[in-house]
């Protein structure tokens, strides 16, 4: 579907000669993955028209999103006026199949039109009603119509509606269509209704010169359309008393349980004295990030969507209408306005939404015993989280297969015991009131574990061995090689790199050396649990390993 904007220049929701106007496709991805890579075109052969931005491309298009593409289209000559330009509309996606729609845009009419050839008109079959080319009759025009049926004839007691969108109407509105009906006379028929409160009560609105019967008894006894007639026949409704109000109307067809007939078929639907406006929210969408504003998208009930641009600004245009609007960010928390009214007297809504970053747990680490198969993993909370942790989810992948929750806690670290030999990877997501922020960096490595630092070859040449037993309570051995003599330095430093203890410096000759760690600081107190650094400085290197004191 499409909507015309002119908010920006006449705003009367009509396109007038020479005006610039914003021609918005709502491009449905109905699908339940990403539409990926978008690129959509928007071109004419019209000598009065130019298209100011004939391309528009996006990364995505999410599921179950109408998305909005707005082209800016000036109207530069007048050759046209009064009569539907053709626009052809194409869209391509990396991982589907391409859209090509014929778009028939009004230049200056005033009228609402439908011939139903390029779109079903937005009208909805609450049951039976169909969009497509009939079998049973030629068409008013074109080749589409909405019938009851498309083939054969219809089943008997049915109660087939279709719903029209909302208009709003001015004075001197006339609802005009053409259509052929074959019904068993009598007992079977159809009647047209109008609403004023979005379909939730009908009233019979009658024709001008009546209905063929004024009671027919699968209506219920109401008026309508019987019978049948051998061509298309024109149906005019006076609608001023209605001037003023949104409304919609209602097609609907009912049988008895005897006899059937071809159904009804309507074609070239038009409404004159039509408020076409369409109207729009917009604000500023921020996060409290720095992840850009163009990521973020906003999306009405509907499921119309838009993306902001880059200065946070965003539009979403919209029918008249009460729409709930949500904006959503990846690792931030929404926000949603509700009961937001787009009226004839009030087009434009202004409403802002900020998103608030969930940021991701920092400094995550690993010690892995290779005897043993322990490992224990430990993370600090976020950086300045706005609000409150609620606890952590930690997720695990081993080899090629998905990642799997494997832990909620609310302590910052995670013990698992490795049995199979192979890769294995860790992230961890904080949880604010039950929704799961940024995932932090991902843990990887191979088990049995290899230090980057450890060589993997044996011999006398300096270097740094993995503490035994890790993690420990209460004591655990560091060894070091030490190929040259001199002088060499064993340090350990607690995770936020203050110095906890020197436990050997020294003139050294080579050799192997081993040193026992029992847990205390310099002054000989017990430091508590968590991840220190051992360092070796020597006169050339500098190693560095990391241990576990668990109690």
């Amino acid at each position: 579907s499409y909507l015309i904007n002119d908010a920006d220049a006449n705003f009367n929701g009509i396109i007038d000669p020479l005006e610039t106007v914003k021609l918005i496709v709502n491009v449905h991805n109905n699908s339940d993955v990403q539409a990926r890579e978008v690129m959509a075109t928007l071109s004419t052969s019209s000598s009065d028209v130019m298209i100011i931005n004939p391309i528009i491309s996006l990364p995505m298009i999410e599921p179950n999103t109408i998305m909005q593409f707005v082209f800016e289209v000036q109207f530069t000559g007048v050759s046209s006026l009064s009569q539907y330009i053709s626009m052809q509309f194409n869209l391509s996606i990396s991982n589907g199949l391409p859209i090509s729609n014929n778009l028939l845009i009004p230049y200056n009419i005033a009228n609402v039109f439908n011939d139903f050839e390029s779109n079903d008109g937005n009208f909805i079959s609450e049951t039976g009603w169909e969009w497509g080319i009939p079998a049973q009759v030629g068409p008013y025009s074109g080749v589409k119509v909405w019938a009851t049926n498309l083939s054969g004839n219809y089943p008997n007691l049915i109660d087939y509606v279709l719903i029209t969108p909302e208009y709003t109407l001015e004075s001197s509105c006339i609802l005009t269509f053409h259509h052929i009906y074959g019904m068993e006379n009598y007992y079977d028929g159809g009647n047209v209704c109008i609403s004023v409160d979005n379909g939730n009560n009908w009233t019979v609105i009658t024709p001008l010169g009546g209905y063929p019967h004024n009671s027919i008894v699968s209506l219920n006894s109401q008026p309508g359309f019987t019978g049948s007639i051998n061509s298309w026949q024109t149906v005019q409704f006076n609608l001023s008393q209605y001037a003023g109000q949104t409304v919609r109307f209602r097609f609907r067809m009912t049988s008895d349980s005897a006899t059937t007939g071809i159904g009804w078929f309507i074609d070239n639907f038009e409404l004159s004295g039509v408020n076409q406006k369409t109207g729009y929210i917009y604000g500023l969408v921020t996060p409290t990030s720095t992840t850009p504003a163009s990521k973020a998208l906003v999306m009405a009930n509907n499921h119309f969507a838009t993306h902001p641009d880059d200065n946070y600004s965003y539009r979403l245009y919209l029918p008249f209408g009460t729409y709930n609007v949500t904006a959503t960010l990846l690792y931030h928390q929404s926000s949603s306005a509700f009961n937001i009214q787009i009226t004839p007297e009030s087009p434009l809504r202004q409403t802002d939404f900020t998103l608030i970053d969930l940021p991701k747990p920092v400094n995550s680490d690993f010690v892995v015993n290779n005897e043993t198969g322990e490992l224990l993993i430990s993370w600090e909370p976020p950086y300045d989280p706005v609000l409150p942790i609620g606890g952590y989810k930690v997720y695990k992948k081993f080899n090629t297969g998905p990642f799997e929750l494997v832990q909620t806690t609310n302590i910052t670290s995670y013990t698992d015991y490795l049995s199979l030999n192979g890769l294995y990877k860790y992230y961890i997501r904080a949880l604010y009131y039950n929704m799961e922020g940024c995932p932090s960096d991902t843990i990887e490595f191979i088990f049995p574990y290899q230090n980057v630092n450890e060589p993997s070859t044996p011999g006398l040449i300096t270097r740094l061995k993995t503490n035994y037993p890790n993690p420990f309570n209460p004591t655990t051995t560091i060894s070091f090689d030490l190929a040259e003599a001199g002088k060499a330095k064993l340090s350990i430093y607690n995770i936020k790199g203050q110095l906890v203890k020197v436990m050997v410096e020294d003139n050294f000759t080579p050799g192997s050396y081993n040193v026992v760690w029992n847990g205390k600081d310099s002054r000989n107190q017990n430091v508590s649990s968590g991840v220190y650094f051992y360092r070796l400085e020597t006169k050339n290197k500098v190693f560095t390993q990391r241990m576990m004191l668990l109690k």
